[in-house]
């Protein structure tokens, strides 16, 4: 068994989108490439957010006739490295690689599933990673693994920079702050959120953009809300927003939102979130709300606000394991363990 791997990792996103997924696999390649050779396939408008310990190979991936061509070019990549393991991030990734295990019987594919859309892809696999329990229990593989996603732990604050960006950002102190984070989309529930948030008294930071953003900032002027809901757009240090948070609001429609969770959770910031993320069993059941619900999100936000300060004391032990185990570090330790396990070499 080799003490050193070459590894493929296949990325089929498109259009240069950075969502949870794209970070992801990117984190893990660089963190891989300081002790193995690492591989990137993936749309060349990511190759400026890949590390430069990585090689990148870029493929457009496609459909139709093209896909054609680009499978053709996935199987010459993938001929010319010879790695020892073959990688794919998602769905789409996955299913343009389960016809290659009848050419590469010699290369293991293991695939890593980050929601719940077309399970069945997986199948295949020689080996499955699942980001949480959620997925855990709706696929069906005969090696199946449980690996938190981690993330590189930012640094601490000081009490005078947050003290700095509560003033620049002309926040009341004496009224909680809550932040939403997140590609402002139909997906990302803003709109429910904002609902929601009539007759709370407390300050809402909304950190991202999209193409859902001025609908929102109207939506804010309707509701009457614009004065405690501040819009920062994207943010390169959205960590120490949830340093500044008493709450983070996940109000997601869709269930990609366990990277928010795990920063959160980091920072020592209690989340409330809608009941479909794939990170719920982090989070006591009072926590989460049905998705698309603007009574039941308005009455979970009241209830986690009157308890602000004993959830907080309460949830320690969560905090405390979410810095133990919620770390790229512990992420990429427990998938070379997998990727043994899969008995290569």
């Amino acid at each position: 068994m080799p003490s050193r791997y070459r590894i493929v990792h296949v990325m089929a996103s498109t259009d240069g989108v950075m969502g949870g997924v794209e970070k992801h696999t990117l984190a893990l390649c660089a963190a891989l490439a300081q002790k193995h050779e690492v591989h990137l396939i993936a749309n060349n408008q990511y190759r400026q957010y890949c590390d430069k310990q990585v090689q990148f190979h870029a493929l457009r991936f496609g459909h139709g006739l093209f896909a054609c061509y680009s499978f053709w070019q996935l199987v010459r990549y993938i001929n010319t490295i010879q790695p020892n393991i073959v990688h794919s991030q998602a769905h789409q990734a996955t299913q343009r690689l389960k016809y290659l295990q009848w050419f590469f019987k010699h290369i293991k594919f293991i695939a890593t599933a980050h929601n719940l859309h077309h399970v069945d892809v997986y199948k295949r696999s020689d080996g499955l990673i699942v980001l949480n329990e959620n997925l855990l229990n709706s696929v069906e593989s005969h090696q199946v693994r449980l690996i938190y996603q981690g993330i590189v732990v930012p640094p601490k604050a000081s009490l005078r920079q947050i003290g700095t960006l509560r003033y620049q950002l002309g926040l009341n102190k004496e009224k909680p702050i809550l932040v939403t984070i997140g590609e402002l989309n139909s997906n990302h529930g803003c709109d429910v959120l904002l609902k929601a948030m009539v007759d709370i008294d407390a300050q809402l930071l909304v950190i991202g953009d999209g193409v859902k953003k001025q609908a929102l900032h109207d939506l804010a002027h309707t509701l009457a809300i614009n004065h405690k809901v501040f819009f920062v757009g994207e943010r390169d240090d959205a960590d120490i927003f949830l340093q500044l948070a008493d709450l983070c609001v996940v109000p997601d429609l869709e269930t990609d939102s366990s990277l928010t969770v795990i920063r959160a959770l980091q920072a020592s910031c209690p989340v409330v979130a809608t009941n479909i993320i794939g990170f719920k069993e982090w989070l006591s059941p009072a926590l989460l709300a049905p998705p698309n619900d603007v009574s039941a999100l308005h009455e979970t936000l009241c209830a986690t606000i009157r308890a602000l300060a004993t959830l907080k004391a309460n949830y320690l032990p969560i905090f405390l394991r979410a810095q133990q185990e919620l770390t790229m570090d512990q992420g990429n330790r427990a998938t070379i363990l997998c990727l043994r396990g899969c008995k290569i070499g």
